[in-house]
């Protein structure tokens, strides 16, 4: 079963201080805030992700006025894609997409029963049919 952006999004936030420490490693815990100076990580107070309370896992950058969720923010730390930003988070999260394997394909000869010498209605030593 596939798992949604939304899903995603959520199981981050619940991990919310986790991911942000992975992310962001020269940021800090102040009160229920990770903070740093900016989404490159530099020291500073101007980027916080709350990692507590209902808006867990939510962002903003005071000095550029970026806000977002974590799936946002991993994609402006990394400098990637959205669908490799996604990518990033899955795999922190252990979600592993199902590959699509095409099953071998299965063939079972028909059942084959060999007629008996009695029943053929020809003889086998001549091509003509028995009498």
């Amino acid at each position: 079963m596939k798992v949604t952006v939304r899903e995603i999004s959520q199981q981050l936030s619940a991990r919310a201080e986790s991911f942000a420490r992975w992310l962001l490693p020269n940021g800090r815990l102040n009160g229920g805030n990770w903070e740093c100076g900016g989404i490159t990580g530099e020291a500073g107070h101007s980027l916080r992700v709350q990692v507590t309370g209902p808006n867990s896992g939510v962002w903003a950058d005071f000095a550029t006025d970026d806000r977002g969720d974590l799936i946002e923010l991993c994609r402006l730390v990394r400098n990637v894609s959205i669908g490799d930003a996604i990518r990033v988070c899955k795999d922190w999260l252990g979600i592993r997409d199902p590959v699509n394997v095409v099953p071998a394909k299965s063939y079972n000869r028909p059942g084959y029963s060999s007629p008996s010498r009695k029943s053929a209605p020809w003889s086998l030593t001549s091509r003509t049919p028995a009498a």
